[in-house]
């Protein structure tokens, strides 16, 4: 059973869609400070959101979510532009339109997401990752399943 062979873990999160509850501070420092003191080449996510203000707390990325309509997204093209450049990168872990507009997918919506992606390609030199949330879904429930794909944003 599992991967019969060792192989390289380069990330890890440590929470998820818990900032700000009472606990995670205190909780995510227990976690970071054993998890460098074992594996300092692990880079480490925060799942508060730094794109507006610096984080309270050591992280090598922090994790981005947003799931809403096409106009909104498109709108958010310039999400990244005045964020800080010191401190942690971005992970934008989980993207998508959804709501009226998107149903089952939509032209609009597939443009309101490439919109999106040029702007944080725009920024890659503080986005370094993106994947797209609803990669699975059981087209009788619509309730997005957070599988990742993935998407290395590159400086070039």
């Amino acid at each position: 059973m599992g991967h019969p062979e060792p192989f390289p873990v380069k990330y890890v999160a440590i929470g998820n869609e818990d900032c700000g509850k009472k606990y995670y501070l205190g909780n995510y420092l227990k976690f970071y400070n054993a998890i460098r003191e074992s594996y300092p080449d692990i880079q480490m996510i925060s799942n508060c959101d730094g794109s507006s203000k610096p984080l309270d707390h050591p992280a090598d990325l922090y994790d981005f979510h947003v799931y809403t309509d096409s106009k909104t997204l498109f709108n958010m093209k310039g999400t990244f532009d005045k964020t800080s450049r010191t401190g942690p990168k971005a992970f934008v872990s989980e993207y998508a339109v959804w709501r009226t507009d998107a149903g089952r997918g939509s032209l609009l919506g597939s443009l309101a997401e490439a919109a999106f992606l040029t702007g944080l390609e725009k920024n890659s030199d503080i986005v370094q990752m993106a994947s797209y949330a609803p990669l699975f879904v059981n087209d009788n429930d619509q309730t997005f399943v957070s599988i990742s794909f993935f998407h290395f944003v590159s400086s070039c």
